[in-house]
């Protein structure tokens, strides 16, 4: 089974999502950004499943909605954007907090588990500087679009050398 859905990754401005995508797309810390679409694949229990990143919520399957945990106006924004839109969407939405491994001037993390435990929705605290969780919002959202409960993303096959003789 292969399987492609598209996702939106929205938040503010610099909150770090080129550098989740590129993380995952390259492995590399980088905030560069080619521009979309990208696709982000992860090989699966139940086959390929294909994340094809694009820009209009309309058009989207799912969403990841990113947010800085150091910045306080981007959570007070994903609340409005949460009020005012979100709350109103039937496909699925995982919020993220990203750059949890800076503590200095972090919104409190129990502000945000409790806005968001009483909205009912699914978060995860993040990293793309550290790799910290990254996966973890795809699994959820591969899950639930695929509607297998028990998908696990499992490592790939390395790729065999070629072996070539010499005479």
């Amino acid at each position: 089974m292969t399987a492609s859905y598209k996702l939106v990754i929205y938040g503010d401005y610099q909150v770090g999502k080129s550098t989740y995508i590129n993380r995952l797309k390259t492995g590399e810390f980088d905030s560069k950004s080619d521009g979309l679409p990208i696709t982000l694949t992860f090989n699966t229990n139940h086959g390929i499943i294909n994340f094809v990143c694009i820009k209009s919520i309309p058009d989207a399957d799912a969403v990841i909605y990113l947010f800085d945990v150091n910045q306080k106006r981007t959570f007070t924004n994903l609340m409005e954007s949460y009020d005012n839109f979100f709350c109103h969407l039937t496909k699925p939405v995982v919020y993220c907090g990203n750059k949890c491994d800076m503590k200095d001037r972090r919104v409190k993390p129990l502000t945000i588990k409790g806005w968001l435990y009483d909205s009912k929705e699914k978060y995860y605290e993040i990293s793309a500087k550290t790799n910290y969780n990254l996966e973890k919002p795809f699994l959820f959202l591969a899950r639930r679009l695929s509607n297998h409960e028990d998908l696990q993303f499992i490592e790939s096959d390395p790729i065999a050398p070629v072996e070539v003789a010499i005479n």
